[in-house]
């Protein structure tokens, strides 16, 4: 997330920034809902994984206005799913597990649409073990860095491996003793 590009990690709380992102996010996908019951929702599912929340609404407000600012007032975001299908489509290949994939890592904040959907059709023929010379000569003749369309592969790949080894309590954990931890250093 671009906070934490210009922000350190300890200097921010975790929880605190999850909930302005999605309130900011309920209101850019036209989807608004109250800022109350957001924070009730946050504050009763992290209660129910004993990690407290002191946060009150006018903090996530005013906190979603420290994101907008350290975000520029930039809040789009190009989706690479229309491009996907397209190119998908055109070598009539499965694509159904790589839209999804994409999006659950931040190469749809950093990559353009384009270079993303080359990369899931790159993973897609490795997958499938596709050398064919169409293949090849359709990758040689792309105006595009490879070496960007690898390392966009490379952090859809690495998705499978922490989602692989995902645990939803330890990650609450992990959090709670950062948070813990950054108050620690705060006070010496």
């Amino acid at each position: 997330m671009n906070l934490f590009h210009r922000n350190s990690f300890y200097n921010t709380d975790p929880f605190l920034v999850a909930t302005a992102c999605l309130y900011s996010a309920c209101k850019v996908e036209e989807l608004p809902h109250h800022l109350k019951s957001i924070v009730n929702e946050v504050r009763s599912y992290l209660a129910s994984h004993k990690v407290p929340f002191k946060y009150e609404y006018c903090d996530v407000a005013e906190f979603e206005c420290y994101l907008l600012e350290e975000l520029d007032f930039y809040m789009i975001i190009y989706h690479p799913y229309h491009t996907l299908i397209k190119v998908f489509d055109d070598f009539k290949s499965e694509h159904s597990f790589l839209q999804t994939a994409c999006f659950r890592t931040d190469v749809c904040l950093i990559y353009p649409p384009h270079l993303i959907a080359i990369a899931a059709l790159y993973i897609t023929c490795v997958i499938n073990k596709n050398k064919g010379a169409d293949l090849i000569a359709w990758f040689a003749k792309l105006n595009v860095d490879m070496a960007e369309v690898m390392e966009i592969a490379q952090d859809i790949i690495a998705m499978y491996d922490v989602w692989n080894n995902f645990k939803e309590g330890q990650a609450l954990s992990t959090l709670d003793l950062l948070r813990t931890k950054a108050r620690t250093l705060k006070m010496e």
